[in-house]
């Protein structure tokens, strides 16, 4: 039902337009055809073009800036270039959400607290969505700590997994009232599979059809386990004898962090490895892809899992965090401990040699996302908490 009397006022910290953002975006898709809505962001970008391009109302705010410089004039101008930036977005949020005057105002991530402060002083109640892990939650310094309590003073509270409100309850030492777990969702009919799709991306890349790619997409970092990934892909590599069947793909990163990790690794699996920076519509991607790798070491919840699990991907999973809120071992994925190649290595062995257990595992996760992860499910959950 449609109540266009109803504003929602939308902040999303970055305009990149994967993980949480991609996530936002979707939610203020589907509350637009029903609600007024205006979205804030912090820099200019993906996000803010697809906004722009659906006549979403959006509005930019400055996004932090560091010049390079270990001198000390350097940090005095970084000092003073940020505490300018901070006063004119805090000015600008207030203008913008004073003229809107919403009825709530949707905060997406912990890591900005301004706009929470903006809305406690126009009396103005604020909705957190918590999709960060322990690294970004947990204070560590007397700025971040100082950050987490005016986050904390927030009205209301979602997590994306069970694993993500434990930590968010730890370190915001918010009443565990004012949280509820709402898991991330997609749209189903949007991430299936396409054989076409497959077919273009394999000729793009020259991966012939009878290789069998072993695929990764995320950020190429620690906490995401790329490192993993690789060794396993190199042992395998030493394991196999006829390896010229395999291709190994990673997907993610900037164009610096991919040439960086070229130079350190592409050598060493004999160009066996495709590397490709961050691209907006990952499905050709998936639908590439024959096993789907999600190697962290610590994951709040994973769209990428669901992602792959609906485009009917066989997936490998560490069992950390969210990961076991959404698969289940043996049934629509094979779990294995984090930061561990021998037990990445071995569980591609044994989908390699078993065409049954792949079948299975890949039908069982697009059934596993339809019934527990779908997009309609997640809105309906979060305008249950708007009460709206």
């Amino acid at each position: 039902m449609s109540n266009k009397s109803r504003k929602i006022l939308f902040c999303s910290h970055e305009s990149i337009l994967f993980g949480a953002p991609r996530s936002l975006l979707q939610i203020i898709d589907n509350f637009d055809q029903h609600f007024d809505v205006k979205v804030i962001s912090y820099g200019d970008g993906p996000f803010v073009k697809v906004c722009r391009n659906k006549g979403i109302p959006v509005k930019v705010l400055f996004k932090r800036k560091f010049f390079k410089s270990n001198k000390v004039y350097g940090r005095l101008v970084n000092f003073i270039y940020n505490k300018i930036e901070t006063l004119l977005n805090f000015l600008r949020f207030s203008l913008i959400a004073a003229k809107f005057q919403p009825d709530v105002v949707y905060i997406n991530t912990v890591m900005r607290s301004m706009p929470v402060i903006v809305a406690k002083l126009l009396g103005i109640p604020t909705l957190v969505h918590v999709r960060e892990g322990e690294n970004f939650i947990k204070p560590v310094s007397r700025r971040s700590r100082r950050r987490m309590k005016l986050i904390a003073s927030a009205d209301k509270f979602i997590c994306i997994s069970k694993a993500n409100q434990q930590i968010f309850l730890k370190y915001g030492k918010v009443d565990e009232g004012k949280t509820i777990v709402v898991h991330n969702g997609i749209d189903t009919e949007y991430y299936k599979k396409s054989l076409i799709r497959r077919k273009s991306f394999r000729e793009l890349y020259a991966i012939s059809p009878d290789d069998m790619l072993i695929g990764f997409i995320g950020n190429v970092s620690i906490r995401k386990g790329t490192d993993v990934f690789v060794e396993a892909v190199k042992q395998l590599l030493v394991k196999r004898k006829c390896y010229e069947k395999f291709r190994f793909l990673i997907v993610g990163g900037s164009w610096e962090q991919i040439r960086k990790f070229k130079i350190k690794f592409n050598a060493q699996l004999e160009s066996k490895l495709i590397l490709i920076p961050f691209i907006e519509d990952v499905r050709p991607v998936y639908d590439a892809m024959d096993i789907f790798c999600m190697t962290s070491r610590s994951e709040p919840f994973g769209r990428t899992n669901i992602e792959a699990s609906s485009m009917e991907k066989v997936i490998v999973a560490t069992k950390v965090d969210g990961c076991l809120e959404i698969f289940t071992n043996q049934v629509n994925a094979l779990m294995i401990d984090p930061n561990s190649p021998e037990q990445l290595l071995e569980a591609l062995e044994i989908l390699l040699k078993d065409s049954v257990l792949r079948k299975k595992l890949s039908k069982s996760a697009r059934e596993n996302v339809i019934n527990n992860f779908s997009e309609h499910q997640t809105i309906k959950k979060i305008m249950n908490i708007l009460d709206v």
